[in-house]
């Protein structure tokens, strides 16, 4: 399944539902993800329901364990390539750092409290030491190694 989809967005999916600790998605199950072709018949994965996530942090949500639900906390391998390819797919996010770590702050007149503004850019400022430009931290390279379970 996983080759027929454009490889550098799989990629930089999963790395998103890492930065805001996604566990509640499935790419084999198409669980809150859809996949989309453009124009050239390129297939896309298009994440969606994202208030089970760590950043999100809703009240009601509890970490999924489940052997097909991958995230931060979850034990299981996620679909990626070799550290090189992690590297350089997560200097995308490194380079809107600022931008991500202003928008809790931009949230506040939309009604976001400091406690969870807080949590938030902590939440967000962890997954940016993982993905720091020196290296991808061994963390990083387990949840993201090849195996089954996607």
């Amino acid at each position: 399944m996983f080759q027929y989809v454009e490889q550098d967005q799989l990629l930089f999916m999963s790395l998103f539902q890492y930065m805001i600790g996604n566990t509640d998605y499935s790419i084999v199950a198409l669980h809150n993800v859809i996949m989309l072709d453009d124009a050239k018949g390129v297939r896309r994965t298009v994440p969606y329901d994202f208030d089970y996530s760590g950043l999100v942090n809703a009240h009601y949500a509890r970490r999924s364990e489940a052997p097909h639900r991958v995230g931060p906390g979850a034990a299981v391998a996620r679909p990626c390539k070799t550290e090189a390819e992690i590297t350089r797919r997560s200097r995308r996010f490194r380079e809107k750092k600022a931008e991500l770590l202003a928008l809790p702050a931009s949230l506040a007149s939309l009604g976001l409290d400091e406690g969870s503004r807080k949590y938030t850019e902590k939440y967000l400022d962890e997954f940016f030491e993982i993905v720091g430009p020196q290296q991808v931290q061994e963390e990083l390279r387990f949840r993201l190694q090849d195996g089954p379970g996607m």
